[in-house]
């Protein structure tokens, strides 16, 4: 269940970066990077790559932008909501950003 909740945030973070993008597909790239959230080592790969393509297709100057965009997507999710996960299941309280208090608290 909790790996739910680091899903969710890859997807919801990735779907409204792509949007505001414009890259084409930001909906289904937002699935696949929920989806693939659970598989540790391909995960942050495969959920860059994809995007990354269609946007070089698209504009050129929108891959990098996906790039620095995914990046830090992956950046929150690994240091942030996985740690906080981590830290609750032992027990410890843990101070949240506000968009992960809200996805903290919908109790997925």
């Amino acid at each position: 269940m909790k790996g739910a909740i680091a899903g969710g945030s890859a997807a919801a973070l990735s779907g409204i970066g792509l949007w505001i993008l414009q890259v084409p597909l930001a909906l289904a790239h937002a699935v696949i990077a929920g989806l693939l959230n659970f598989i540790p080592n391909v995960s942050p790969t495969l959920s860059i790559v994809l995007p990354m393509a269609i946007a070089l297709l698209d504009v050129p100057w929108k891959a990098g932008a996906v790039l620095i965009l995914l990046s830090i997507t992956e950046m929150h999710d690994r240091l942030i909501v996985a740690t906080a996960i981590v830290l609750e299941n032992q027990g410890e309280t843990v101070g949240l950003l506000t968009c992960d208090r809200n996805i903290t608290a919908s109790g997925l």
